[in-house]
């Protein structure tokens, strides 16, 4: 967390979520979909424990609290992906 200038530099990934002020709340699944994270320690603390589902793709799903979900798969790249859900993607870019 920083001034722009220096936060966003490869060596430190940063993931920036928003908060829209007048939204009272959102509908689950409607925009926000998954991010997707590459961390052998967390991976491996999932599969011992049990916790979430493995994907067919040896990646486990986990949810939030409130329902958001995570994929985690071992490796070393910190945030592959996010995904989004969109109606129009072109509008969207």
């Amino acid at each position: 967390y920083g001034p722009e200038d220096s936060s966003f530099v490869v060596s430190r990934p940063m993931l920036e979520l928003t908060y829209n002020y007048g939204i009272k709340s959102y509908e689950l699944g409607n925009d926000f979909n998954c991010i997707n994270v590459k961390h052998s320690a967390a991976f491996d603390k999932l599969k011992a424990s049990g916790v979430g589902e493995t994907l067919g793709d040896g990646a486990i799903l986990v949810r939030s609290p409130d329902g958001y979900a995570f994929k985690v798969e071992g490796g070393s790249a910190p945030t592959l992906s996010v995904t989004l859900n969109v109606v129009d993607l072109k509008k969207s870019l």
